[in-house]
């Protein structure tokens, strides 16, 4: 899981019953929930948790725009850090989902609206086509990179979402 609103975790957490979380002392969640530390990287100390599971919902990703108090600057360090944590983490579910002996029923892959690249007021559905510029490269990565778990039988949704802001 990402840096993502608090309201995320709770309303995740009203149906599941395990939340990963690279930030866990951050994390906002109902009572009785369970709380579990993740590098966001490796399979390390959760895999059995994926087989219990009916859903997994994945939304691991650095925050594009602000760490501490101030925007950060996009440089090479930046992009690489933004899209490492992205695409490792999908690596780490994909890899949890094709070893566990239990699949999920389904796989709940975060995206971004930076899929389409930059446009102005142009109104975009599911067919159009992805753009070129980092964020859009980045998208189709992340996307492409737990596209293995349809072979085993896990129906993958694809959520788009804008900037999330914390409440």
């Amino acid at each position: 899981m990402g840096k993502h609103s608090p309201l995320i975790y709770f309303k995740m957490a009203i149906r599941l019953h395990t939340v990963l979380t690279r930030t866990a002392h951050r994390a906002i969640v109902p009572r009785g929930a369970n709380i579990q530390q993740w590098d966001a990287c490796t399979l390390k100390g959760w895999r059995y948790l994926i087989e219990e599971a009916d859903a997994v919902i994945n939304l691991a990703g650095e925050n594009l725009a602000v760490q501490g108090l101030l925007p950060n600057r996009w440089t090479i360090e930046r992009k690489r850090l933004i899209h490492d944590c992205r695409i490792v983490a999908g690596e780490a579910v994909t890899q949890t989902i094709m070893a566990a002996s239990r699949a999920p029923k389904v796989l709940i892959q975060a995206s971004g609206v930076g899929y389409y690249g930059s446009l102005d007021d142009e109104i975009v559905t599911e067919n159009y086509p992805a753009g070129q510029d980092f964020l859009a490269r980045l998208a189709v990565e992340w996307k492409a990179r737990t596209s293995k778990v349809e072979e085993r039988g896990v129906r993958r949704a694809i959520i788009r979402t804008g900037a999330v802001l914390k409440l």
